[in-house]
């Protein structure tokens, strides 16, 4: 276990996701099915795997703020951004828009190279990363 904690035997508030330690396991991934969004685990996953390459010593930590959508009558959450926090002394947060999480999962982590959006999240904290590019709060 090396401390990381076991996704299938935690509970995780509605849109949270699992706290993921150093050297965690990435496929400890899970989606809220009751949530309309464009994340997928591998994007995420892919996500995951740039940051802990400029990042190797910070946990992770992923939720979505949804937006209430109303449709035809009918209420419902969307997913427009995915958030990726990272705990530190001062944390850093990484907000992935739709448009951004649209692409293919194979492109996602090439994307965030070219981006390099490791280095804003360095200098900046709060980064948003959309589909022409990434900027910072």
């Amino acid at each position: 276990m090396n401390g990381v904690p076991s996704a299938a035997a935690a509970t995780f508030p509605r849109n949270e996701r699992p706290v993921l330690a150093p050297g965690g396991a990435i496929d400890a991934w899970r989606l809220d099915p009751a949530l309309s969004c464009l994340c997928s685990g591998p994007k995420i996953a892919a996500v995951h795997a740039y940051l802990k390459e400029h990042f190797p010593d910070r946990a992770f930590r992923d939720l979505h703020a949804p937006t209430k959508l109303m449709r035809k009558g009918v209420l419902a959450e969307r997913g427009d951004y995915h958030v990726v926090s990272m705990a530190a002394e001062l944390p850093s947060h990484a907000i992935l828009l739709s448009e951004f999480l649209a692409q293919a999962a194979a492109a996602v982590e090439e994307r965030l190279w070219e981006m390099d959006v490791a280095c804003v999240l360095r200098a900046h904290r709060i980064v948003i990363v959309g589909g022409e590019g990434v900027s910072w709060l």
